[in-house]
């Protein structure tokens, strides 16, 4: 016989044929399914293989109390990646999505200085004065405003919670990224203040220190 003498938990029982220990079977089932699936939102990120260089960026992150969290070789966002860490400037060269609300552009820069200002680095995008190569006259819009917004969005909230961390455009990434997580590479959002309002009700406190992990519950 090929019975194991263990109940199929899915299997199709008419309601005719529902007896207690059919519904007891079936709440024990959910409870079940329940805390596989808190489990898995405790730990987004499983163990993996990871090479020297993707060691050494996740640990130079760290000294500067930013956590950052790479993926596996396979996924898109890692093979686009191009952050790249400087022993000799001793400073990151960051990968970053630039990513212009209420348009459709997105800029990227694939190597940008640490501590170049958020508000220098996107000025090529928005002004004809920085490089007429890099301009983009899609954005005309924000190049009339004299006091532009960046924010990061929180990426270890749940799924159904979005917050935003307020950007200093005055200094550069590694200010801005220090007591926050960081996925790869940071995807900046530049805002006009009139559009300021989702995001200043939505705002989130950076950790004083990431390698405590702050209170996300979450592993590399």
């Amino acid at each position: 016989m090929d019975c194991d003498g263990i109940r199929c938990k899915s299997e199709y029982v008419p309601k005719e044929n529902l007896t207690e220990s059919h519904l007891l079977s079936d709440y024990r089932f959910l409870e079940e399914v329940n805390r596989c699936v808190c489990n898995n939102e405790r730990t987004t990120t499983l163990p993996y293989p990871k090479s020297k260089g993707m060691r050494l960026q996740m640990q130079k992150a760290s000294s500067m109390n930013i956590q950052l969290r790479l993926m596996p070789q396979n996924f898109t966002k890692r093979k686009e990646n191009t952050t790249y860490y400087c022993f000799r400037r001793k400073s990151f060269l960051w990968h970053v999505e630039w990513l212009f609300y209420n348009t459709n552009v997105i800029e990227v820069d694939t190597r940008l200085p640490d501590q170049t200002p958020l508000r220098n680095a996107v000025t090529k995008y928005i002004s004809t004065e920085e490089s007429l190569d890099t301009f983009n006259p899609k954005l005309h819009e924000f190049s009339n405003e004299s006091q532009l917004l960046f924010y990061l969005k929180n990426e270890v909230t749940p799924a159904n919670i979005t917050e935003y961390f307020k950007l200093n455009g005055g200094t550069g990434l590694r200010e801005n990224l220090r007591g926050k997580t960081v996925i790869e590479f940071p995807r900046v959002i530049i805002v006009r203040p009139k559009d300021a309002a989702t995001f200043e009700s939505n705002l989130s406190t950076p950790c004083n220190d990431v390698r405590t992990r702050c209170s996300d519950g979450l592993q590399n």
